[in-house]
């Protein structure tokens, strides 16, 4: 009986170290083209933080939202590739963020360009949707910036 019950003790002993170099190996192969991301990610915040969308220079924000759908798509890859679910999440997160935020610039821009004058209403509503989306953008990259033992002042500057 003793025998038995040590023998399942060292098959639970190894399943579990066998899983636990498997998790480890699979977070240091995903790391890299993480933080490659969320560096990319970062710049794309910054390049939206100074959109204005009171201007209108079309080649800017082609390149803006190029720069944010690449980085988005670069955290779709890690997204995939994340070894946990919490990883995922926060991954898919992140793109989502990024693409909600470059939404509610076009979306703002797109009031100020048509037809009728957007009422004060409007604009105050547009400028707060675009608040709100760059808050989750930025919670949604600390949140990513944590997990990869990142501080989020050490991506902000990048």
């Amino acid at each position: 009986m003793i025998a038995v019950v040590l023998a399942a003790a060292v098959v639970a002993l190894i399943v579990f170290i066998v899983r636990r170099r498997a998790r480890l190996r699979a977070d240091k192969n995903w790391r890299p083209g993480a933080l490659a991301a969320l560096d990319d990610a970062r710049l794309a915040q910054q390049l939206m933080a100074g959109a204005r969308p009171e201007t209108d220079d079309a080649e800017h924000r082609a390149a803006v939202s190029l720069r944010v759908e690449q980085a988005a798509q670069a955290l779709d890859r890690s997204s995939a590739a994340a070894p946990d679910d919490e990883a995922r999440r926060e991954t898919r997160a992140a793109a989502d963020a990024l693409r909600g935020t470059m939404f509610s610039l076009e979306a703002d821009r797109l009031l100020r360009d048509g037809v009728h004058a957007p009422s004060a209403e409007q604009l105050a509503q547009a400028d707060q949707a675009r608040r709100s989306r760059a808050a989750e953008l930025d919670s949604a990259l600390s949140a990513l910036a944590q997990r990869l033992g990142r501080s989020s002042a050490d991506t902000k500057g990048t």
